[in-house]
């Protein structure tokens, strides 16, 4: 996954399905659709990949919502 320039390494992630076909429309896959204290939550074909915890290549882990 990629976030500016940089690339992120995805450690700790949940699927949450969409309810309904109109959650996602116009939506497109790998799009960022919210952010939370918890995380990021990203479109993927069938509903959202909740992010929960990632780096980036020049980072440590740390929580999805605060990449560094």
């Amino acid at each position: 996954m990629m976030w500016g320039e940089r690339r992120l390494q995805i450690f700790d992630a949940r699927k949450r399905l969409a309810r309904s076909f109109a959650a996602v429309r116009g939506k497109n896959p790998g799009q960022i659709v919210t952010v939370t204290r918890e995380g990021i939550a990203v479109m993927a074909q069938d509903g959202l990949i909740e992010v929960l915890r990632c780096c980036s290549t020049t980072a440590r882990r740390s929580p999805a919502a605060r990449p560094e």
